[in-house]
């Protein structure tokens, strides 16, 4: 193995571990989310974006949603993602739920924190995957 080898796969170890790491922290963090308490929080605002988080994600498009909450008078924000089939479905999905309520769980210990509760919202399965947001 040359230096130019070994500097690749130094590299490659580091990136990966960076993506795994990140996949373990969500998955813990949505599993432990399950003993959480709830609270309502308001969804502010919604972008609609093409692509996604992987190459053959490029041709869908994403609406990207932000919730705001407040825990002890501080006020904490949130991402979600919903998939959309095409661009208008997305401004769809932004113009239905721009200012909806919706129910999250929030971390006490680290209140910016939070999950939404709710696995789908209007037929489509929220994402809130880092990966996603």
């Amino acid at each position: 193995m040359n230096l130019v080898d070994a500097i690749f796969l130094a590299i490659m170890l580091l990136l990966m571990s960076v993506i795994v790491f990140r996949d373990f922290r969500y998955t813990f963090r949505k599993r432990a989310s399950e003993k959480w308490p709830t609270m309502q929080a308001t969804i502010e605002s919604a972008t609609v974006r093409r692509g996604g988080p992987a190459l053959y994600f490029f041709l869908m498009y994403r609406v990207y949603f932000t919730y705001s909450y407040c825990v002890n008078d501080i006020r904490y924000t949130g991402l979600f993602v919903l998939v959309a089939d095409n661009k208008k479905s997305g401004e769809g999905l932004q113009q239905a739920l721009a200012g909806k309520r919706v129910l999250i769980r929030y971390d006490t210990r680290h209140p910016g924190v939070s999950f939404l509760f709710d696995q789908r919202m209007m037929g489509k399965r929220i994402m809130q995957h880092p990966l996603w947001t």
